[in-house]
C-alpha cells in the first residue's frame, strides 16, 4: 500500500467538483492548484475564469509544479461544442527535486480525489497552447 505524503485540503475537492460543471459563458476556465510546503496540504493556489492559454502559461511559476485543471470550449469539426475537463501536471524542468518527488507522489491522490482522468505533462509552461492541448487529447481518444 502507498503511503500518502499530502492531503489534499476539502476546499479543492469543492473546487473542482464545480469545475466538474463547467462555465458555458467562459471559454475557459483554469483551476490551479499547488502543494503548501508547511502543511502538505494541496490548495487553491488561482482561478482564472475567461482566460487563455497565453495568460494562464503566464500565470505559471518558472521553477514549481502545480496541478492545472482546465475546461476550455472546443468547437469540433462537425460544429458542435464541448467543454472538456483536462488535468495537467505542470513540472518545470527547474523545479527543486524535492517539489518534483512531492508532486508525483501526490499526482494520483489529486487526480482521484478530483475525479480527473490521467494528467497531460507540461515541462515548460510555454509550451501551453491550444495545439499542445488538443494533441494531447488527441492521444487518448485514438
Amino acid at each position: 500500500m502507498a503511503s500518502v505524503t499530502c492531503t489534499i485540503s476539502p476546499e479543492v475537492v469543492q473546487d473542482l467538483k464545480r469545475c466538474r460543471l463547467g462555465d458555458p459563458s467562459a471559454n475557459m476556465l483554469a483551476y490551479v492548484a499547488r502543494i503548501d510546503g508547511k502543511t502538505l496540504e494541496v490548495v487553491r493556489d488561482k482561478e482564472l475564469a475567461g482566460t487563455s492559454f497565453e495568460d494562464l502559461a503566464d500565470e505559471l511559476p518558472e521553477d514549481s509544479p502545480r496541478y492545472v485543471v482546465l475546461s476550455y470550449r472546443h468547437a469540433h469539426s462537425d460544429g458542435h461544442v464541448s467543454y472538456p475537463l483536462v488535468f495537467i501536471y505542470y513540472k518545470p524542468e527547474t523545479a527543486p527535486t524535492r517539489a518534483l518527488m512531492l508532486y508525483a507522489s501526490t499526482l494520483q491522490l489529486f487526480a482521484n480525489e478530483g475525479g480527473l482522468g490521467a494528467p497531460h505533462t507540461l515541462a515548460c509552461a510555454d509550451g501551453l497552447t491550444q495545439e499542445w492541448l488538443e494533441a494531447a487529447l488527441a492521444k487518448f481518444s485514438s
